[in-house]
């Protein structure tokens, strides 16, 4: 099966982006003809950084956004550090490979090679024209904005989205912020088919995991983002060996989140120090 990957650049490679395509290009009967990456391309330097800082407040507040620059800055640090000379233990070598997680395309295709092409608009004449000439059976969309008609009605099988929610309940994102905001006893991850909607396509894989008294957005990650990754090549299998039983979202259910606000961000914070608290009392 040709299958193209449509993904887009948040800063850098969105995360669960590389471990998908390291899997795709594993299968043996699927053929990753293509990785599309949407970016933009900026004009001077320090209008650019502003946006970018007032883009990241606006979606993930203040305080997430402070997180963001921190995790930067030590990342930036560690890696000067080894520049520098400094010798990593090889049992810390062998953990790291193991949880590797690629920071760019280029890093990326230092270890595997596949074909990689980028454009500044999806939706455009060059990059319809591209995706057309590679001849996709499938289209696995990662982490993009909404497609529109002519791209995703390209391949003979369409195409489908990974989305790190449980659908119809939870469109949209951040990924697990709004189900520990709501105190939910489960996280989802849903793979299914595009339409013009945002998450609104007939469900081809549905699961969830349980959210524990401990857990917080980033260890729920931690787990939510493999497991997607395995639910897409599984779903990927499926759509090849014909086995879909596709289920229609009840769209009258459920709803479609955003960024959460600042003062929630506040509120998740409350929450889930007292769920700390409960755990050390019990």
């Amino acid at each position: 099966m040709r299958v193209v990957l449509l993904t887009k650049l948040e800063g850098g490679i969105q995360r669960g982006v590389d471990q998908a395509i390291l899997r795709i290009l594993k299968e043996k009967d699927m053929d990753l003809v293509g990785v599309v990456v949407e970016r933009t391309i900026h004009g001077p330097f320090i209008p650019f950084v502003r946006n970018k800082v007032r883009r990241y407040i606006r979606i993930y507040g203040l305080w997430g956004f402070w997180r963001i620059l921190t995790k930067a800055l030590e990342i930036s640090s560690k890696f000067w550090q080894s520049k520098l000379g400094q010798i990593v233990d090889r049992t810390n070598r062998a953990q790291e490979e193991k949880n590797k997680r690629y920071r760019s395309f280029t890093e990326l295709r230092k270890d595997i090679d596949f074909p990689l092409f980028f454009t500044k608009n999806i939706h455009s004449d060059e990059s319809l024209s591209l995706i057309q000439q590679l001849q996709p059976d499938l289209i696995v969309v990662y982490g993009h904005r909404i497609l529109k008609r002519p791209i995703f009605e390209i391949p003979r099988e369409g195409a489908i989205n990974l989305h790190h929610g449980k659908v119809p309940y939870y469109r949209g994102g951040p990924p697990c912020f709004w189900e520990l905001y709501h105190q939910e006893k489960t996280v989802g991850v849903t793979v299914h088919y595009i339409d013009e909607g945002l998450d609104t396509g007939d469900i081809i894989l549905q699961k969830e995991i349980p959210i524990d008294t401990c857990d917080t957005l980033e260890s729920l990650r931690d787990k939510i983002y493999p497991l997607g990754v395995e639910m897409l090549v599984e779903a990927i299998n499926l759509i090849k060996e014909g086995k879909v039983r596709a289920v229609p979202q009840d769209r009258s259910k459920g709803k479609t989140y955003s960024a959460p606000t600042i003062k929630q961000e506040a509120h998740l914070r409350k929450i889930l120090k007292e769920r700390q608290q409960l755990k050390g009392i019990s």
